[in-house]
């Protein structure tokens, strides 16, 4: 009887990596940008400076 053991092959490596790993990395690094955007977009730059209203 043969036992199924999770990542023994190669290619079940790599399945897993373009199913679960790379879309969860791209995920945050996309939400990351984007949200920076919407910080940007809420908060304009001069109001992260405040030593400019002199």
């Amino acid at each position: 009887i043969k036992t199924i053991e999770p990542f023994t092959d190669f290619s079940d490596t790599m399945t897993f990596l373009q199913i679960v790993v790379i879309p969860l990395v791209w995920n945050l690094l996309y939400s990351r940008k984007y949200i920076v955007r919407r910080l940007k977009r809420l908060y304009p730059i001069s109001a992260f400076y405040k030593d400019d209203e002199i």
